[in-house]
C-alpha cells in the first residue's frame, strides 16, 4: 500500500474504539492534535476542519493535503507539541488493547519515510512521526500510467502522462501551488503570431508551449503589458543582465543566457520561464542537446533556492521547433538523466509531464 494521508488515516480507524465512527468524525479528531499545534487556520480564519466532502476526496486520493497543514511544518517543535495532544487522541478514539497491532501496521505502511522504528519512542511520538510524515506526502493518486523514477523521502521524481496546463492557472479545487515550467525564447518575447499573412516574419509560434501559454495567460484575464513588467522585474531581482541583442528585428531587444529562469507567481500557480533556445534573424528557434541540459540545471538551481518544496511539472524539452532534433525518448532521457544527476537540488516532487501522443512512443 501506498504511504500518503489517505492510507494513514484508514490504518488507524481500522484500530477505532467506534468502528462505526464516520469518516468525518474520525478524521477530524484525528487531525486536531496537528491542528491545535500548529495553530492550522481555514479561510475564514477558523481552526481547520475538514467537512464531509472534503474528507471524502482526501481519501479517495482526489485532493491533497491542505496547504495550511503543510505551511504548520516550518513551526518550531512542531513534532513534539503535536504528540502531546496525540495522547488524548489515542485514550479517546483507539482501542488501546490493540496498540501493538497498531505500531506494528503504521510501521509497515510508513517504515520507508521513517528515520527509525517506533523503538524508543512512545505510542504517541511515533505515530506523530508517521503523521507528519504523511502531511509531508503527495496524497493525490498515482495510475498505472505514472512511474517514480527516484525518491528519497518526501522528495521524488516522477513521470505522469497529462496535459501540463491542467496543472496551471487558478484552480479553485488546487490546495497547493504548482510550479510549471514553460520553455521559452532567451529574450522572454511575449507576442504570439496568430495572423501569419499580416505579420511578416512570425515571432512566438502559437503552435509551441511558449505559445500556448502566452495565448492562455491573455484567456485567464491578464496583459502581456503587466507580463513583460514581471519579466522584468524578476530579472532584476535575480541581477541578470543581458547577454547579447537580438537578432530579430521584431521582437525584444535584449536576450539572455540559455538557463535564465524568470519566475512569475499568480496564487496558486508560480511559472518558471526557462530560456532554451535562441532566435535568428528569421525568428526561428536554436537549441541543443548540450544547452537542454544547461538550461535544465539551471532550473534546478532556481528550485532548489525558489521552490519552497512545492512540486514542479516540466515537459519535454526540444522535441518540437526548437531545432535540437530531439526524439520524445531522447528528450525523456536528457531530463531524467540531467534530473537524477543533480537529485541534490531537489527538495519536492519533480514530474516530468508527457501528452498522451509522446507516451505511446516512451519506454521508461
Amino acid at each position: 500500500m501506498r504511504f500518503n494521508m489517505a492510507s494513514y488515516i484508514l490504518t488507524m480507524k481500522k484500530y477505532a474504539i467506534n468502528r462505526r465512527v464516520s469518516n468525518e468524525d474520525f478524521t477530524r479528531e484525528l487531525f486536531a492534535p496537528f491542528v491545535t499545534a500548529g495553530n492550522v487556520k481555514d479561510k475564514n480564519g477558523e481552526l481547520l476542519e475538514l467537512n464531509k466532502s472534503r474528507v471524502s476526496r482526501l481519501l479517495t486520493q482526489k485532493d491533497d493535503v491542505p496547504s495550511a497543514m503543510r505551511n504548520a511544518l516550518s513551526m518550531l517543535n512542531i513534532t513534539e507539541k503535536t504528540a502531546e495532544g496525540f495522547s488524548d487522541f489515542l485514550a479517546d478514539n483507539i482501542d488501546a488493547h490493540r496498540y501493538d497491532d497498531l505500531m506494528a501496521d503504521v510501521s509497515q505502511l510508513a517504515g520507508s519515510v521513517l528515520t527509525n522504528g517506533p523503538e524508543g519512542d512512545d505510542i504517541s511520538m511515533f505515530l506523530t512521526r508517521a503523521f507528519i510524515e504523511a502531511v509531508k506526502k503527495d496524497n493525490v493518486a498515482i495510475d498505472n500510467k505514472n512511474a517514480v523514477i527516484w525518491s528519497n523521502g518526501s522528495n521524488s521524481i516522477e513521470i505522469i502522462e497529462g496535459d501540463i496546463f491542467k496543472f496551471a492557472f487558478e484552480n479553485r479545487s488546487r490546495t497547493i501551488k504548482n510550479i510549471v515550467v514553460i520553455p521559452v525564447n532567451t529574450a522572454f518575447d511575449t507576442h504570439v503570431s496568430t495572423k501569419l499573412e499580416t505579420e511578416g516574419t512570425p515571432l512566438v509560434s502559437e503552435n509551441t508551449l511558449h505559445g500556448q501559454w502566452l495565448i492562455r495567460w491573455v484567456r485567464s484575464g491578464k496583459s502581456v503589458t503587466d507580463l513583460d513588467s514581471r519579466i522584468v522585474e524578476s530579472l532584476n531581482c535575480q541581477g541578470k543582465m543581458p547577454f547579447d541583442k537580438s537578432k530579430t528585428k521584431n521582437g525584444k531587444a535584449d536576450c539572455y543566457e540559455i538557463g535564465t529562469t524568470v519566475i512569475i507567481d499568480i496564487g496558486k500557480a508560480a511559472f518558471y520561464l526557462v530560456a532554451t533556445a535562441a532566435f535568428d534573424e528569421r525568428n526561428n528557434a536554436h537549441s541543443t542537446r548540450e544547452e537542454i541540459k544547461t538550461a535544465l540545471i539551471e532550473l534546478l538551481k532556481i528550485y532548489d533556492n525558489f521552490g519552497q518544496g512545492y512540486p514542479m511539472y516540466i515537459p519535454l524539452f526540444g522535441t518540437g521547433r526548437s531545432r535540437a532534433g530531439l526524439s520524445y525518448q531522447e528528450s525523456f532521457e536528457l531530463i531524467k538523466q540531467t534530473l537524477v544527476e543533480n537529485k541534490n537540488r531537489i527538495q519536492g516532487h519533480v514530474k516530468i509531464v508527457v501528452v498522451s501522443e509522446a507516451m505511446k512512443n516512451i519506454k521508461l
